[in-house]
């Protein structure tokens, strides 16, 4: 079994230090983080409405063609095995 690190507890005895955030991390980081977050809910959106219209067109178009499908064999629902 592979044990990592961070679970065997030898080095988890000291207490981890942090990263003070800088200036620069408030001013360019913090802002881009969020505005990538916006356009990803911006292009997600349009995502969802088309797969959701997509979902409904292809439940109607099956219950539209649903008469036209050619009956199935007797028995073709079972799984035979081939040695």
């Amino acid at each position: 079994m592979v044990e990592s690190r961070a679970m065997s507890g030898a080095d988890n005895t000291r207490p981890r230090t942090r990263r003070h955030l800088t200036l620069t991390d408030y001013l360019v980081r913090v802002p881009l983080g969020l505005l990538s977050l916006v356009v990803l809910a911006i292009a997600a959106v349009p995502v969802m409405i088309y797969m959701t219209a997509l979902y409904y067109a292809t439940r109607w178009a099956s219950a539209l063609f649903a008469g036209r499908r050619p009956q199935r064999a007797e028995g073709s629902n079972r799984e035979e095995r081939v040695a």
